[in-house]
């Protein structure tokens, strides 16, 4: 390609606004959203549904609310991560290779 000939390091090439990390931008948006959307959505309407969820000592001044929106967030997250981890077989194959996406590459591969 040539724009690996215009820069200076491999790993920044993604990095900057160029055209072709523009074009992988806007292809992993069409190519994920759905998946996105089906993973996150009741996630995020869980996590709305819950309210106020300070757990910051100088914002939240009663220790057992801070107690409880401690464990409602970790409760959160717990839901939030198996959400991620039980899509793997939802999961795109242009982003199920991603580097960052590593340990459902196996589920993919197996998948296609």
């Amino acid at each position: 390609m040539i724009l690996f000939g215009f820069t200076e390091s491999a790993t920044t090439l993604f990095r900057s606004n160029s055209v072709a990390s523009r074009v992988i931008s806007v292809y992993f948006r069409m190519a994920g959203k759905a998946y996105l959307h089906a993973t996150l959505k009741p996630v995020l309407t869980h996590l709305r549904a819950m309210g106020d969820l300070e757990v910051d000592p100088s914002k939240e001044t009663v220790p057992e609310r801070q107690r409880q929106n401690m464990n409602k967030l970790k409760s959160t997250t717990g839901f939030a991560f198996r959400a991620i981890v039980g899509s793997a077989d939802a999961c795109p194959p242009c982003v199920g290779y991603l580097p960052v996406a590593e340990g459902t590459r196996p589920r993919v591969k197996k998948r296609n």
